[in-house]
């Protein structure tokens, strides 16, 4: 919920921006049939603009209900590929338009056993995360905006990878979805608590510290693993690691 919040402002935008053309479709419609013009292919044309702008924001309504969701979980194969489509276009109706997002995929199916709407609020919390580093966390003096990279890899478990992620199991394929920012990045005192219950760095935005926590817990219930990495400065990467199915 607290990364929902983070994105109503840009939200509420972007349906305004759909109830526009809603309106102004509308409107030409009305005005056709009052003059009495009857234009057939303007009025084919205004009718389908109405309802692409109506498929697209009950879309964005259906994905938000499954993000904020209060079930307990339901695991299904699902393809991680689909998970980060979905997030990444919300965010991209959404974020800032100094905040760039690009998003490289697995070249095949990513599939794991998941819950589908667990799984997006810790990708939409990583990236609201990247968001904030990259923007309202920046100092007055420091340019606002950056880059978002997503992008989705096979590892396999093999000695070198254990040794690494001591939690893996060894022999086993995972699938690694990683969110990197070039934002303010995080010192190695705050790294150490990141997952903590209500630590939050978030002064300007009323973070909660809830957002991480909820991301630990959702991954290890899941099986999996979550790193991070960060310089200050520099900015951070989030590695989510879930075994295959």
């Amino acid at each position: 919920m607290e990364a929902v919040s983070s994105l109503s402002g840009g939200l509420a935008h972007d349906f305004n921006n759909i109830l526009t053309g809603i309106m102004g479709s509308s409107s030409l419609v009305e005005k056709q049939l009052r003059e009495n013009q009857m234009d057939r292919a303007k009025i084919e044309k205004y009718m389908s603009m109405i309802l692409d702008a109506s498929v697209k924001a009950a879309a964005t309504v259906k994905r938000l209900l499954t993000l904020t969701r209060k079930t307990e979980l339901n695991f299904a194969p699902l393809d991680l590929n689909r998970s980060l489509e979905n997030v990444t276009e919300i965010c991209l109706n959404s974020f800032p338009k100094s905040v760039a997002i690009e998003v490289k995929p697995y070249h095949g199916p990513a599939v794991v056993s998941g819950d589908a709407g667990s799984l997006e609020q810790v990708v939409l919390n990583l990236f609201v995360n990247s968001s904030h580093a990259l923007t309202t966390m920046k100092g007055p003096d420091e340019t606002q905006g950056g880059i978002i990279s997503a992008r989705i890899g096979r590892h396999y478990a093999n000695d070198s990878f254990c040794r690494a992620n001591p939690e893996a199991n060894k022999g086993e394929h995972y699938f690694a979805l990683s969110v990197q920012d070039n934002g303010c990045g995080m010192d190695n005192e705050i790294l150490t608590r990141i997952f903590d219950p209500f630590f939050t760095t978030k002064e300007k935005t009323g973070g909660t510290g809830l957002g991480l926590s909820m991301v630990y817990n959702i991954i290890r219930e899941h099986s999996g693993i979550i790193k991070v990495y960060s310089e200050k400065g520099t900015g951070t990467t989030f590695i989510m690691y879930l075994p295959e199915y």
